[in-house]
């Protein structure tokens, strides 16, 4: 049996889909130092809204599925993907 590492956070991992409105990276640095470490085959977060995407980096692909918008609204598709 083969193990695949999934993570899902809250938050995101500091500088990957974690911008905001004002430009700033909201994400957690440790976070990312932790992730980089275990290296899973996938990040789930969602927390900072205007981060929403999909990304592959290093191996990992980075996904904040955030649905809403900073004014709560429905405005993102649910990301689909495949491992």
């Amino acid at each position: 049996m083969k193990f695949i590492a999934i993570y899902d956070t809250h938050g995101p991992v500091h500088g990957i889909l974690d911008s905001t409105f004002s430009n700033m990276n909201a994400g957690c640095e440790e976070l990312k130092n932790y992730i980089e470490i275990v290296k899973p085959k996938v990040h789930i977060c969602g927390h900072i809204h205007e981060g929403y995407g999909m990304i592959e980096k290093e191996n990992t692909t980075y996904i904040n599925a955030s649905v809403l918008n900073v004014k709560y609204e429905l405005v993102n598709e649910a990301i689909e993907f495949e491992l």
